[in-house]
C-alpha cells in the first residue's frame, strides 16, 4: 500500500533549512572552540618561548663578558710573561766575577796559572761548504715591546757558549786531576776537562804544564748545553799510576 504524504511541501522544506541552520551553528561552535583551544596553546607557547629567550640572551651576556674578561687575562698574561723573559735576559750573561770565583777559589797552591781566559764560542756549523737554509720569516704580527727589546739584545749578543781556558804548570798531578773534578762541581761550571799534560823538558824544574777547558752552563734566558758531548782524553805525556796519585 502506498503512504501518502499529506503535509506540504513548504513545510517540509522549512524542516531542512530548520535542520541544515542547527548542522551549520554546531561546525561553527566546534569551530570556535578549536580556534580558540589553538590560540590558548599558542599564547602559553609564545609566553614559554619568550621566558626562554630572556633566559637565553642572559646566558650569553654572561657568556660575552666572561669571554671578554678571558681574552683581557690571556693579554695580560702574555704581557708578564713577555716582561720576565726580558727581566731574565738583561740578568744574562752570569758576571764575570762570578764565574772567576768558581774557576779560582778551589785552585790549590801547588798549581800556577799562567793564563785564564773568557769568551764565547760560537756554535759548529756541521757542513760549512753546505749554506745554511735562511728560516722562514713569519707574517707581521704585533708584538709586545718587551719582546721587540729582547730580540734585539739577542740579535746583539749573538748564539754561542761561555768558555774558560786555563794554562799553567804543577808539580802535583793529583792536586791537577782533583782540580779538575771540584771545577766541574762548581755552580756555574756545566763541564770541566783536562786538554792537555805535557812534562816540562827543562831540567831546572820539575813539573808538568797543562790546559783545562771550562764550559760555563747557559745564563737565564739561554739555551741548556748538550750534555751528550764526549769528554775528550787529555793530550800530551800520560800519567803513570804513581804519580797520579
Amino acid at each position: 500500500m502506498q503512504d501518502i504524504d499529506f503535509l506540504p511541501s513548504e513545510y517540509r522544506q522549512r524542516t531542512r533549512e530548520r535542520r541544515d541552520t542547527r548542522w551549520r551553528l554546531t561546525a561553527l561552535g566546534v569551530t570556535g572552540l578549536l580556534l580558540s583551544v589553538v590560540t590558548t596553546f599558542q599564547h602559553f607557547a609564545r609566553v614559554s618561548l619568550e621566558e626562554q629567550l630572556a633566559v637565553a640572551e642572559a646566558q650569553v651576556s654572561v657568556v660575552q663578558s666572561q669571554t671578554a674578561r678571558l681574552s683581557e687575562l690571556a693579554a695580560s698574561r702574555q704581557a708578564a710573561a713577555a716582561r720576565a723573559e726580558l727581566i731574565t735576559w738583561l740578568r744574562h750573561p752570569w758576571p764575570r766575577s762570578q764565574v772567576l770565583a768558581d774557576l779560582v777559589l778551589p785552585l790549590p797552591s801547588s798549581i800556577t796559572l799562567a793564563s785564564l781566559s773568557i769568551s764565547r764560542e760560537q756554535p759548529q756549523i756541521a757542513n760549512p761548504a753546505v749554506p745554511a737554509t735562511a728560516p722562514e720569516v713569519p707574517a707581521a704580527q704585533p708584538q709586545d715591546p718587551h719582546l721587540k727589546d729582547l730580540e734585539v739584545l739577542r740579535a746583539a749578543l749573538g748564539p754561542g757558549t761561555v768558555v774558560a781556558e786555563l794554562a799553567g804548570m804543577t808539580s802535583d798531578p793529583a792536586a791537577l786531576y782533583e782540580y779538575v773534578e771540584t771545577l766541574a762541581k762548581q755552580n756555574l761550571v756545566a763541564k770541566a776537562e783536562l786538554l792537555r799534560v805535557d812534562r816540562i823538558s827543562d831540567q831546572t824544574i820539575a813539573g808538568f804544564r797543562f790546559s783545562i777547558r771550562v764550559l760555563v752552563k747557559p745564563a737565564l734566558g739561554e739555551e741548556r748545553l748538550d750534555s751528550t758531548e764526549p769528554a775528550r782524553q787529555p793530550a800530551g805525556v800520560p800519567l803513570a799510576s804513581s804519580e797520579r796519585g
